[in-house]
């Protein structure tokens, strides 16, 4: 997970800082985004959701080992009592990781403004 988790964490924390965009949109270099359905998507669920935070994605349940090393441990593309099970799973070894937590994952996520600050300029997820 390393180097593209960095790379992807140092995106989210300067993008919104540099613009006034109504959502921030990050895919993986080989996903392909039919933009006006996309916009589509992101207007009406503003319409049928009208909340501040708002994240747009494809979701996946991970459990995470501490110690700011971004790397998964347990879970997977099944839902969160799926990544339970896969955790507690002594086979995974992972009985040190945290979660699990809803993860974007790289082929399409976008969050709405607001909650891009948000993350933008929260200290934890900076460190």
């Amino acid at each position: 997970m390393g180097k593209a988790t960095e790379k992807s964490a140092a995106w989210w924390l300067s993008a919104p800082l540099r613009s006034n965009a109504r959502f921030f949109c990050k895919t993986d270099d080989d996903s392909l985004v039919h933009l006006s359905h996309l916009r589509s998507a992101l207007l009406a669920s503003l319409e049928q959701a009208p909340v501040s935070h708002l994240i747009f994605s494809y979701i996946r349940w991970r459990g995470w080992l501490p110690g700011f090393r971004f790397q998964a441990c347990g879970g997977g593309w099944g839902g969160p009592i799926d990544a339970i099970r896969h955790i507690e799973d002594p086979e995974t070894h992972c009985e040190l990781a945290e979660g699990p937590f809803p993860q974007g994952t790289g082929q399409l996520t976008c969050l709405s403004r607001p909650l891009a600050l948000a993350l933008a300029r929260n200290i934890e997820f900076e460190r």
